[in-house]
């Protein structure tokens, strides 16, 4: 296995963790159906050519509570679970966010967004002040379980914690068009293995690839 200097660490929901990536559940069972190296973030190991931690709990977000009652994020970025902190020395190069499908789902507001990415922002740069930090919008989908209008509204508040942040190393990214409703998915909302791989993972390498190489070089594991 090939050695990488590299180290991302990703946050997300159940795309991000690969739910329903293989085909819907259909009488089969969740598990059955999923694989977690079908989801875009597993497969920015060999796009980016780096170590990839994935943090993602189907049904998560930033103001709701995810599968599992996995408490929302602004709790939980720390925590490997329940009474356990993660430990965040030494840091990430890259820290990526892509939160907010289940919030928008929930109807959450464009004010309660941007408070709790706003908390889970400062609290990132403060435990790791030289991390750069990529906060990706929302996969639009088919537009079944999150509509264009709560995606925009999400959309605002990313947008908005970002800027109220202020911090050079802390940027947004959209991904307008990088799940769409032609694209195969599952239900809609979670892609098949073949959509990430032929459009959200290599425009989230493209996009996140600059980002990590203009990041300081370090070279450890994760355990």
């Amino acid at each position: 296995m090939t050695a990488y200097t590299k180290n991302v660490l990703i946050y997300g929901d159940s795309i991000s963790e690969g739910y329903l990536s293989i085909s819907a559940v259909g009488s089969s069972t969740d598990a059955s159906v999923s694989d977690s190296s079908l989801a875009w973030a597993y497969r920015q190991r060999a796009a980016l050519g780096a170590n990839i931690g994935v943090v993602a709990f189907t049904g998560s977000g930033l103001t709701v509570t995810g599968n599992g009652n996995v408490p929302p994020l602004t709790t939980t970025w720390n925590m490997l679970w329940g009474g356990q902190f993660r430990n965040f020395s030494p840091a990430p190069d890259l820290i990526v966010l892509n939160e907010g499908t289940n919030d928008g789902a929930k109807k959450a507001t464009t004010a309660a967004v941007q408070a709790a990415m706003t908390t889970v922002l400062q609290n990132l740069v403060a435990t790791c002040p030289a991390t750069r930090i990529v906060v990706l919008q929302p996969y639009q989908g088919h537009a079944t379980y999150m509509t264009a209008n709560e995606l925009d509204t999400v959309t605002t508040g990313l947008q908005a914690a970002v800027a109220a942040v202020n911090n050079a190393n802390v940027t947004f990214a959209p991904t307008t068009g990088w799940f769409t409703a032609s694209m195969p998915s599952a239900d809609g909302t979670h892609p098949l293995g073949i959509s990430t791989a032929a459009s959200i993972a290599p425009r989230a390498a493209a996009t996140l690839a600059p980002v990590l190489t203009s990041s300081a070089t370090r070279s450890f594991f994760y355990y």
